[in-house]
């Protein structure tokens, strides 16, 4: 027999995967043909990765006091601090001695990912309609997540393969350029030159698909962590009552991320 919370984590559980999923598609293939693809993916990686960080320190409270919740106040103290509610599964998964605690030692792109969607969610997230309401220039999230992808292109696109990309356009310029107009805007909202134009989408497409890696490295052991405190909860739930399920198998929900880089790199749609 099934009893709540269970149907609530489980709704919870298609959420968070719904968000994640949805936010590692859009970031993966934006480009600057449609930047709108971008600010769909900070928006819903930042709920996601939120809720799933909140959805672990519930799943605590619980462990630590035999199922019973923690209250709405538990969890609503952290806002939208994603970098903050990150570093709180960090003191969970040392008070547990997880197995997972090493790999929430961030390298330094996934912390800078970090930072800035836990930034997105705090504050950016309106920066264009703050900046046409101030009328004044805003910090633009999708500027400042160029630099980010420049940074992961240099770490993972070795400089012989962008040469050969930046010679290509180069040479394709050169022919088509006495009868070619651009009007596009990179984005830093820097007009595009006709080699700039055949070049830069193919800079960004390289770039995205080791973003979505290293954003993986900042959800797994969230994941992880939390799978975790849903088998334990699960276990006080059986020693409980073995005739009524109370934790689902969160498990289950997030199956679509393994560790597996080259599977990860291939895959440009989630789940």
């Amino acid at each position: 027999m099934f009893q709540e919370p269970f149907f609530i984590l489980s709704q919870e559980g298609y959420l968070i995967r719904s968000c994640i999923c949805t936010g590692l598609t859009e970031i993966r293939n934006a480009n600057i043909g449609d930047k709108g693809r971008f600010y769909a993916g900070f928006f819903q990686l930042s709920i996601g990765i939120e809720r799933l960080a909140k959805l672990a320190l519930i799943l605590d409270y619980m462990v630590e006091n035999e199922l019973s919740p923690p209250g709405e106040r538990y969890v609503r103290k952290f806002n939208h601090n994603i970098e903050t509610l990150f570093d709180e599964l960090q003191k969970i998964a040392a008070k547990r001695q997880s197995a997972t605690l090493s790999e929430f030692g961030l390298a330094e792109i996934p912390k800078e990912i970090l930072v800035f969607l836990s930034i997105f969610a705090r504050k950016t997230r309106y920066a264009n309609l703050d900046g046409l309401a101030k009328g004044a220039v805003a910090n633009e999230p999708v500027s400042e997540w160029s630099e980010v992808l420049i940074k992961i292109l240099q770490a993972n696109v070795r400089q012989k393969s962008i040469d050969k990309i930046l010679a290509q356009g180069q040479a394709l310029a050169e022919v088509i350029s006495s009868f070619t107009m651009v009007r596009s805007f990179d984005l830093q909202n820097k007009p595009l030159s006709v080699k700039d134009w055949l070049t830069v989408p193919q800079l960004l497409y390289r770039a995205s698909k080791y973003a979505i890696w290293e954003i993986s490295r900042i959800i797994r052991p969230m994941i992880d962590i939390t799978d975790e405190l849903a088998w334990d909860a699960r276990e006080i739930n059986i020693k409980k009552d073995s005739s009524v399920c109370r934790i689902p198998e969160l498990r289950e929900f997030f199956w679509f991320l393994p560790r597996e880089r080259s599977y990860i790199l291939r895959k440009k749609r989630w789940p």
